[in-house]
């Protein structure tokens, strides 16, 4: 929410120099589980099967975040690519997107930072806080990925993600390929 007006904040104190935007695209459900993560790890509120609905049904994906961006910066160019491609190797993207080397002092690949919590981590958290019921998919072994969306809800995101990207990677987006 508010891409573009949080974007257009940063553009202002940059005042101009900002030569070229990069985001990485993400899986609708991978993105929205990794943020009711962390956002389970800070005190707030398991998800309901309402919210999760919502989420899985929303008309707002990445073409709309990129439109804001678009907005909110007008003079750069946009770069994006497919998060999966991209998630270890920090060192290709930061070399794409400037055309220099990446410094020798960057996490090495393959070295993810700022992972969202495995399952298991997730339902210590809840049953510290109390939780008297556990929400879906916080059962799994230690080291799963907690996936709180229905089967059906995943297909429907994982489709939505899919066509967005073949739209926006293949039409009017200069895709970072971190092959």
């Amino acid at each position: 929410p508010e891409a573009g007006a949080r974007l257009a904040r940063l553009g202002r104190l940059f005042s101009g120099r900002i030569v070229r935007v990069g985001i990485g695209l993400r899986g609708y459900d991978t993105w929205w589980a990794s943020v009711m993560a962390f956002r389970l790890l800070r005190g707030g509120p398991v998800p309901d099967a309402a919210l999760l609905d919502r989420l899985a049904r929303s008309p707002r994906g990445w073409a709309e975040v990129l439109e804001e961006i678009r907005a909110a910066l007008p003079g750069p160019p946009v770069a994006c690519w497919r998060f999966e491609a991209c998630v270890n190797r920090p060192q290709r993207v930061l070399a794409r997107l400037t055309g220099e080397p990446a410094p020798a002092a960057m996490l090495p690949a393959g070295h993810g930072r700022n992972a969202a919590p495995c399952a298991a981590r997730l339902a210590a958290h809840l049953a510290d806080r109390g939780a008297p019921v556990l929400p879906p998919g916080l059962a799994a072994p230690a080291g799963y990925r907690w996936r709180p969306f229905s089967q059906g809800q995943a297909e429907a995101l994982a489709a939505r993600y899919e066509a967005d990207l073949a739209r926006l990677l293949g039409d009017r987006m200069a895709g970072l390929d971190c092959t």
